[in-house]
């Protein structure tokens, strides 16, 4: 547009402009120093600050422009900064100005929309003396900001996103990471479990986990990480295609190494499971039971009995590889010069209820109540068998020891006790009888060849005694069946 034709009318002259007039002209400023026009659009020529002139209308303007030579005038239609006061939200990146150094002369790059005036002025000296306009630079700056502050939130939230999917990706692999090996090292020793389990008695070990798995928890850490750095080592060693000697040896120790912390994170692996196991943590608490009352009936015989003898733990297997095969365990057996004692361990804690003829006996804990099999009578039936087939010359007399935390018995015969007190038991029956009547060595004699330590004879007894207990619960079914 020529600028003949631009007048105040062409200029933006809406509320919104008005209300910025003030701080426009903050910005439009002169210079003595360098005598530089400052145009701004939207802001009427009468309102333009010069060198020498305070106020002038347009043609004055003009005129006084034209006459000084060291200034060029340019016009050109553009928009760029009502668009933005008009729209804060619109962009300003399409904003540019092309310094041409020859004729030194700002110039605007044009945009198809553009349709509203902007007067720009440059001096004809050097470029880096150019004082450009400061209301251009003021909302450039400020728009320039708020890009920055939003870019850098955007980068923020970015780098949140990549740390964020960076760690997670990060946490997966080191738990596969963890997974591999450990299913590496269990796979290696899986066939080894059993023997090994059997020749470190871990079952039996695994009862003091809970107590020691601030040691052993660390120490099975530090055995996954020894078997899979050895395991690389060896392999980086050995994978060489013309290994020395030295290689090889080297390779050969650090895959000894590596087995031995992977055997090491194997067994204390083994011990963790069975220490979550119940039917092997019951098996173990029943064992404990036993070894406990052992105690007490070895250091009763050293003090009171001295020439009586004891069995412990043993299978007494009859009419053994025959179709009539049958057997009784018992947990303890104590043969003295007047009684012979068939001792049963129960491990049960809080207070029970132990009827002589009571199917099953009620035991109340603080952890609830519930019912177990009729101790007594397993051990009677057990006595008799042992009577009749070994032809015992007197009675055996049936003792229940009840191992656990607080135990009380009620309403129950005298030979149903707590564990502890098994040896003022004893004494008492040893003490009704003043004569000796028996000779212990003869009828150990006549126990002994009855007694089978193979497993195998432990494993058929135990499927008896499971499919005699489903009989007698199908039996006592039928029984407590209301027909009539």
């Amino acid at each position: 547009m020529h600028p003949d034709h631009i007048t105040n009318e062409n200029l933006v002259s809406t509320d919104f402009a008005r209300t910025e007039k003030a701080r426009f002209l903050q910005s439009i400023t002169r210079s003595k120093r360098t005598k530089t026009v400052y145009l701004a659009p939207g802001i009427p020529a009468h309102s333009v600050w010069m060198t020498d002139v305070s106020a002038m209308d347009r043609r004055s303007v003009k005129a006084q422009l034209a006459g000084r030579g060291d200034y060029r005038v340019a016009w050109w239609e553009l928009n760029c900064l009502i668009h933005r006061l008009l729209k804060p939200r619109a962009s300003l990146e399409h904003v540019m100005y092309a310094f041409h150094t020859r004729h030194h002369v700002i110039t605007p790059s044009r945009s198809p929309d553009w349709n509203w005036p902007m007067i720009s002025g440059a001096r004809s000296e050097p470029l880096d003396k150019m004082a450009p306009s400061l209301a251009c630079v003021a909302l450039s700056v400020r728009y320039n900001n708020q890009r920055e502050t939003i870019m850098s939130h955007k980068k923020n939230n970015n780098d949140d996103f990549l740390t964020a999917v960076g760690g997670t990706i990060l946490a997966w692999g080191l738990l596969a990471m963890m997974w591999a090996t450990t299913t590496i090292m269990l796979a290696i020793f899986f066939l080894l479990k059993r023997p090994i389990s059997r020749a470190l008695h871990l079952e039996w070990c695994s009862t003091s986990w809970s107590s020691t798995k601030l040691l052993y928890g660390p120490i099975k850490c530090l055995a996954g990480i020894l078997f899979l750095f050895m395991l690389v080592g060896a392999s980086r060693k050995l994978s060489v295609t013309h290994a020395h000697a030295d290689q090889i040896m080297a390779g050969v120790l650090k895959l000894c190494a590596g087995l031995s912390g992977g055997l090491l994170f194997n067994i204390l692996h083994w011990m963790e499971q069975y220490s979550k196991d119940p039917a092997i943590q019951k098996k173990m608490a029943g064992i404990a039971a036993e070894r406990y009352v052992q105690k007490l009936i070895e250091d009763c015989r050293t003090k009171d009995l001295p020439v009586s003898r004891s069995l412990h733990g043993k299978l007494f297997v009859f009419n053994e590889h025959t179709p009539n095969e049958f057997s009784v365990e018992v947990d303890h057996m104590l043969i003295t010069e007047r009684n012979v004692f068939v001792i049963e361990t129960k491990c049960k804690s809080g207070t029970l209820s132990t009827g002589a003829d009571f199917p099953t006996w009620k035991v109340s804990s603080p952890y609830g109540d519930s019912q177990m099999r009729n101790a007594l009578k397993q051990v009677k039936n057990a006595a008799r068998v042992l009577q009749r087939q070994t032809a015992l010359p007197c009675e055996l007399i049936p003792l229940v020891a009840i191992k656990g935390n607080d135990v009380k018995i009620v309403d129950g015969p005298t030979n149903v006790l707590v564990a502890a007190e098994i040896g003022n038991v004893l004494r008492a029956f040893e003490h009704g009888k003043p004569h000796p009547i028996l000779d212990p060595a003869s009828v150990i004699a006549m126990l002994l060849p009855h007694v089978n330590d193979d497993p195998a004879a432990m494993k058929r007894h135990v499927e008896r005694a499971n499919a005699a207990r489903v009989r007698a619960e199908m039996t006592e079914i039928v029984n407590a069946a209301s027909i009539r």
